[in-house]
């Protein structure tokens, strides 16, 4: 089973070089863009990443309560026909 980077991947291994870098710059800067926002001003690109993985430090819950309220939270909406 593919997972879906490995999807885009396959997708794009036929494009030329100069096309996957050019997909590469953009995404590198929509990042850069999304840390911006959080921090409210602007970061040096090593500070990029950082800036976006502060995301949830506000949040006191610790991982295992994250999953038990995702478990409580999640809807099924699929139904799935018996043969």
């Amino acid at each position: 089973m593919y997972n879906t980077v490995d999807l885009y991947m396959n997708m794009l291994a036929t494009l030329p070089d100069e096309t996957k870098f050019d997909i590469a710059k953009k995404l590198l800067n929509s990042i850069k863009q999304k840390a911006v926002s959080f921090v409210g001003k602007k970061t040096e690109e090593k500070d990029a990443f950082a800036a976006l993985s502060n995301a949830w430090d506000d949040n006191d819950m610790s991982a295992i309560e994250v999953a038990e309220d995702l478990r409580a939270h999640r809807v099924f909406t699929r139904n799935v026909e018996e043969w």
